[in-house]
């Protein structure tokens, strides 16, 4: 049985690199992303007001259709997806990325 695999990436961004972090994210990364066969299910950022003297994470939900689209997608654009992480990390606090199927009402894959 082929399951639906997210892909979560948390960006923690000082407040004086968000607007950049995020532009740049928009342009340049989700392109890129879906290109791969990423479907972007959805993006948050926390806290939801404007503090500057704090950081901003931001969100982002991604999904691939099973494992073979998962691993296709990690094997394409290897040395583009270096180049942006090598850019970003300049401007970022941290970057953290989960990867996760759904748990099922039942709690079976838990």
């Amino acid at each position: 049985m082929s399951e639906k695999i997210y892909i979560s990436d948390e960006i923690v961004v000082p407040h004086a690199q968000l607007a950049q972090v995020r532009d740049a994210y928009h342009r340049e990364y989700m392109p890129a992303a879906r290109a791969r066969g990423m479907t972007l299910e959805g993006a948050w950022r926390s806290p939801p007001i404007d503090l500057p003297d704090r950081t901003t994470t931001l969100h982002f939900l991604w999904s691939v259709p099973d494992a073979g689209a998962w691993w296709q997608m990690r094997l394409d654009g290897v040395e583009q997806k270096a180049r942006w992480w090598a850019k970003v990390d300049a401007m970022i606090t941290s970057r953290k990325r989960t990867v996760m199927v759904e748990a099922g009402k039942d709690g079976v894959n838990v």
